[in-house]
This record gives structure tokens, C-alpha cells and sequence, in this order.
């Protein structure tokens, strides 16, 4: 009903506009021709000429009254057109910015342990594009102009704003979100948002990017969960890739998804579920999902580095697997007992 509504505010707007400069148009021709005597073709001609500044012959000689005449329709008739055409093209867009808005914001209220996103810089460029990939619901915040029109050209969900005030937060929908990652531009900003998060969502999973040494132990005391120094680990990537280059392949296999169809997930066991309370060897995780599990975090956060067979499956454990993508998708369902 609202977009019907807009939709006819918008035509109206479009009707009257036509209407001022189709009636700006007949005044100048007929005062043209009452004026000078000239046909009416000539008179519009002079009329269309004279408001649009283009600076063609006259129709004729002018004489006083028509010369006159001529500076109050350049005068008045191109300041009547001028603002109406302003004013209804700034109102115009400002309709289009709030009613994009909304419509950000209905989709996210339907959104459920999402992800957020603040910052879409070069690395949050990257990590909205792997967080889409895997399926994942995603609402990005930023408030540069020209990076919203790149989002939107996307067609990915975000809230236009500044992630360091509470209530673009609580537009992404924090209290209902999964995870946060504040990649902004410095790190007194994301320890801002990283505080701000874990007071508006004590639950929330938060990863945070630190550039400073410094700064990583703040941002753990301000409640994120991972802090990350991109520095470091890129260093430490190009070390491995030196020593260790077949470990890297192996790994660049796992992490991004490339040459085979591998993926490395973690996946919580539920009360309810067919694995819970059974041995690894008891569980169809090998057999039926062809699945390796490297690990289990336990409800003590005590990880278990490859389990024995032996190893009984508890409630809660968090399971790190191997396998392909589809098959862990499969085993999770399994997992939540679905």
C-alpha cells in the first residue's frame, strides 16, 4: 500500500511539473504574438529559445514591449521552471533514499542469527562475498555515499549509517544477529563498535580487526571474541607458503573452496541429535558424510585434537570437520537433529 501510495505521489509530482512548464510555454507564445503579431509556430519558437538560453537567431525584429517582454519571461519563466524543477527533483530523491531505507529495514527485521558486517572496505568486500557464498544472511553497515551505490549495485542488505552509534546497530538487527566483524578504517573505532556490540548483545560472536599491537588486548577487554591483526597474519601466510607449500595448497584447498569441493566447518552437536551420546565410530559422520573430524571443543573449551575413535560424542561439543561442502551441510542438519 505505501509503494502505491509513492507511486502516486511521484506521478502527481511528474503531472504538476509538466503542467507549470507547458503553461510558462503558452504564456511566452501568446504573449509573443499579442505583442509582435507573429504566427504561433514563431512564437514558440521564441518562447522555447529564449528559456532554454541557447542562443539562436530571433524570429524577428523585437520592439521595446517585445524586448521587455522577453527579459520577464527569461526573468520569471526560467526561475519558475528552475525551481520547480530543483525542488521536485531534490524532494524526488529524497523519497528514493527513504524508501530504500525502508525497505532495507523490512528485509532485515526478517533476518534471524545473521551476520553484520561493519565496513566495506577491501576486507569487508571480501568477507560479505565469502559470508554470501556460504549462504549466509548478511547486512552490511556503511556511511560513505559512494560505497552504498557499489552495495546496492550488489544487491546486498545494508544500513546506511555510522556503525559507532547504537542506533544503526540496532537497525542491523544486533539483538538478533549470530556474529559481528568491525573491519573500519582505525582501531579506536572498532574498539568502539566492539564495546558498543557486546553491551547491545552480551551473546554475540565478535571479530574485530586491530592494526596496533596495542590495541588487540583492548579490544578483548571491550568484548570481542577474535581480535585480528591482518599485518600478522599475512606474514606469517607468506612463511608458510615459503617453508610449507603443499601444507598452503592444502589449506588454500580447504579454506576457499578451490580445485576440489572441500570445506573446513564447525558443527555443534544438540541434545536431540542421532550423534549425541554415541562414539565416533558408532556415528555415520565417516561412513555415510565421508567426513574427517580433526577435532572437538568440548563445554569446558578443552579441544580435542584428532579424536580416537573411541571418543564418546557429547551434547554440545562443537565438531571441526573435513569434508565436502554439501555432506557437511547434511551432517549438520544431522547435528541440530533435523
Amino acid at each position: 500500500m505505501a509503494n502505491n501510495t509513492s507511486l502516486t505521489a511521484s506521478a502527481q509530482n511528474i503531472f504538476w511539473i509538466l503542467l507549470i512548464v507547458v503553461s510558462v510555454l503558452l504564456i511566452g507564445t501568446i504573449g509573443f504574438i499579442i505583442i509582435e503579431g507573429w504566427r504561433f509556430l514563431d512564437a514558440l519558437y521564441m518562447t522555447i529559445i529564449t528559456l532554454s538560453t541557447v542562443g539562436f537567431r530571433e524570429t524577428g525584429p523585437l520592439s521595446s514591449i517585445g524586448q521587455v517582454w522577453t527579459i520577464l519571461l527569461i526573468v520569471f519563466g526560467i526561475s519558475v521552471i528552475g525551481y520547480t524543477g530543483v525542488t521536485q527533483i531534490s524532494r524526488y530523491l529524497v523519497e528514493i533514499q527513504f524508501f530504500r531505507k525502508q525497505r532495507e529495514l523490512r528485509k532485515i527485521k526478517k533476518m534471524d542469527d545473521h551476520y553484520i558486517v561493519c565496513g566495506f572496505g577491501r576486507m569487508g568486500r571480501v568477507i560479505v562475498e565469502d559470508f554470501i557464498g556460504r549462504n549466509q544472511e548478511t547486512v552490511i553497515i556503511e556511511n560513505k555515499p559512494e560505497v552504498v551505490d557499489e552495495i546496492v549495485e550488489h544487491n546486498y542488505t545494508y544500513i546506511e549509517g555510522s556503525a559507532i552509534e547504537d542506533e544503526t546497530l540496532i537497525q542491523a538487527g544486533i539483538d538478533r544477529a549470530k556474529g559481528l566483524v568491525t573491519v573500519l578504517s582505525t582501531d579506536a573505532d572498532n574498539l568502539f563498535v566492539t564495546l558498543s556490540a557486546r553491551n547491545l548483545n552480551p551473546g554475540l560472536f565478535i571479530l574485530t580487526r586491530s592494526r596496533e599491537k596495542g590495541t588487540q588486548e583492548k579490544m578483548r577487554t571491550a568484548g570481542a571474541n577474535k581480535v585480528v591483526n591482518p599485518y600478522e597474519i599475512g606474514a606469517h601466510k607468506m612463511a608458510q607458503m615459503v617453508l610449507s607449500p603443499h601444507v598452503d595448497d592444502f589449506i588454500e584447498i580447504v579454506s576457499r573452496q578451490r580445485k576440489l569441493n572441500l570445506a573446513i566447518d564447525q558443527i555443534r552437536v544438540y541434545e536431540h541429535s542421532d550423534l549425541a551420546n554415541r562414539k565416533l565410530m558408532d556415528t555415520p559422520i565417516r561412513s555415510q558424510f565421508d567426513t574427517i573430524v580433526t577435532a572437538i571443543l568440548d563445554s569446558s573449551n578443552e579441544m580435542k585434537f584428532n579424536p580416537s575413535s573411541e571418543t564418546e560424542i557429547q551434547p554440545g561439543d562443537i565438531l571441526i570437520c573435513i569434508g565436502d561442502r554439501g555432506n557437511l551441510e547434511e551432517l549438520e542438519n544431522m547435528a541440530k537433529g533435523v
